[in-house]
C-alpha cells in the first residue's frame, strides 16, 4: 500500500486534534476512494457519450441561467 503525506492548514490541524478520537487518514483514504470511483464512473460516460465540448458549454449555459432565474424569482429583485 502506497503511503501519501497532506499539507493542511494550521487551524484545521487544531481542529483535528479536538477529536484525536477519529481516525483522520481512513477518512482521507475513504474521500480518495470515493472520489476515484466517481472519476471512473464518469470516464465510463464519457467514454460513450457523443456529446461535444460545445453541446456540453451550451448546456451548462441553459442550466446555469434557469438556476438564475428560479433564484432571482424566490429572492426578489437584487
Amino acid at each position: 500500500m502506497a503511503t501519501i503525506t497532506l499539507n493542511i492548514p494550521d487551524e484545521t490541524q487544531k481542529e483535528m486534534k479536538k477529536h484525536s478520537e477519529i481516525k483522520w487518514n481512513e477518512i482521507a483514504r475513504k474521500a480518495i476512494i470515493k472520489r476515484i470511483e466517481d472519476l471512473k464512473t464518469l470516464d465510463l460516460l464519457l467514454e460513450k457519450s457523443s456529446l461535444k465540448k460545445e453541446d456540453a458549454e451550451e448546456i451548462a449555459h441553459v442550466i446555469k441561467d434557469r438556476v438564475w432565474k428560479m433564484h432571482k424569482g424566490k429572492m426578489g429583485t437584487i
